[in-house]
């Protein structure tokens, strides 16, 4: 999949190497054969690239909170000394989101379909779907 969407060899064996490299993988090969385009394929890599480095630094799984919080952290802005642009951060949770739910890396307290999706700007078919892709 990854030879599919970059050229450069390196890049290819940066996303190989990454952690949860399989499930990511199978994760945007559902994505494609739902219709998604190659440009959209090569933004959810690296958002799930990110997510995963996260969740491998968290144990395994994560709530919404404590990710969000850490993307903010890990995630560097075009301009030196801001955050991220909330749009950046939605994007990476728009992959990184189904993609941790379908992997069981989610922990969703009660209501926190609800929270999840106030607080990390998801619609509710998004903050409940079970690894579906929103379009």
């Amino acid at each position: 999949m990854y030879d599919e969407l970059f050229e450069n060899p390196a890049v290819v064996a940066l996303y190989r190497a990454g952690p949860y490299a399989k499930s990511r993988e199978q994760f945007l090969k559902k994505a494609q054969a739902n219709g998604y385009s190659p440009r959209t394929l090569m933004r959810m890599s690296w958002a799930l690239l990110i997510v995963a480095e996260i969740v491998r630094d968290a144990g395994g799984s994560i709530t919404p909170e404590r990710l969000r919080s850490a993307l903010y952290r890990r995630v560097k802005s075009k301009w030196a000394g801001h955050a991220p642009s909330r749009h950046t951060i939605k994007l990476i949770l728009y992959a990184g989101v189904p993609w941790l739910r379908s992997l069981g890396g989610l922990i969703v307290k009660p209501n926190g379909l609800r929270d999840l999706r106030r607080n990390c700007s998801l619609s509710t078919t998004t903050a409940a779907s079970n690894g579906a892709f929103p379009r």
